[in-house]
């Protein structure tokens, strides 16, 4: 595949050696870090007079319809009126063109990474974090509905962990426009399963998803289709109450935003984000 990117960006397969010394620009690799569905990602450096950036690109599978594209970008659009916000990751180039692109920051180590060196305290905050980002997402009528690890990227030299949280929708809205149907995760709700529900609850019950692999390292349910879908539904879900390494005031926000049913969930992101707050001071 042929990079793709602005005219006045030219791309190309990234020779670290020489980036100083080409013109400023975003650029990627052709080879595929990852593939998420119809998603591609690449690693990529942004460039310009004086640094080298390292970054994240995604881009979409060849297809030859107008729709999936379309809802690519508008998907990237929106989450770059977003973007400007701290535990939101910084988009810093969207390409509205035949083969759409969106290039964005990724911290400085991946969440699966930098587990090892968290302290309790650090974990809760990153939580905090991830709530905050899910909470102005809402607050700017833009919902996630795909939260994972992959898509939480720490930075950790500025002072204290902090995370940020990018994807924004962009294989769930391709696939509904590829009428492919919801992708299902270990972090999905039941109700996204059941009927492709988006509602608070869904942001709810993938926070305590998240917050059950930052503790354990595991997700909530194991990754086996379709015995998947079957333990979501029927609220077969890991517990972390028992769990040593979880404190007890930690377990109780993280298992009551697992439950099954969401009125038995949190009310609102903000009151997730508030009880990981309090769980640290």
């Amino acid at each position: 595949m042929t990079n793709n990117a602005p005219t006045q960006n030219p791309t190309a397969t990234t020779p670290s050696r020489d980036l100083p010394d080409q013109e400023p620009g975003t650029y990627w690799s052709d080879s595929v870090r990852m593939r998420d569905g119809p998603i591609r990602y690449h690693d990529g450096k942004l460039v310009d007079e004086t640094t080298v950036r390292e970054i994240r690109v995604a881009t979409l599978e060849p297809v030859l319809d107008d729709e999936p594209k379309d809802a690519f970008q508008q998907t990237a659009r929106k989450w770059t009126s977003i973007s400007q916000n701290a535990p939101i990751a910084t988009v810093f180039e969207a390409g509205d063109t035949n083969a759409p692109y969106v290039a964005f920051d990724v911290g400085e180590i991946s969440l699966q990474n930098a587990l090892p060196d968290l302290s309790t305290t650090d974990r809760v905050e990153l939580l905090a974090d991830v709530a905050e980002a899910l909470r102005l997402g809402r607050l700017y009528s833009h919902r996630h509905g795909y939260l994972s690890p992959d898509v939480v990227h720490i930075t950790m030299s500025d002072g204290p962990p902090q995370a940020s949280v990018s994807e924004w929708g962009l294989r769930r809205s391709v696939e509904a426009a590829l009428n492919e149907g919801t992708p299902i995760t270990p972090y999905s709700a039941p109700e996204q399963v059941r009927d492709n529900q988006l509602g608070e609850s869904v942001d709810i019950y993938q926070l305590g998803a998240l917050g059950c692999y930052v503790f354990t390292g595991q997700p909530p349910v194991a990754d086996e289709a379709p015995a998947l879908e079957r333990a979501i539904l029927e609220g077969n879900v890991r517990s972390v109450a028992d769990d040593d390494r979880v404190p007890e005031d930690v377990a109780r926000i993280i298992d009551t935003a697992l439950s099954t049913e969401p009125d038995l969930r949190q009310n609102s992101v903000r009151a997730v984000e508030e009880a990981f707050k309090r769980a640290h001071d």
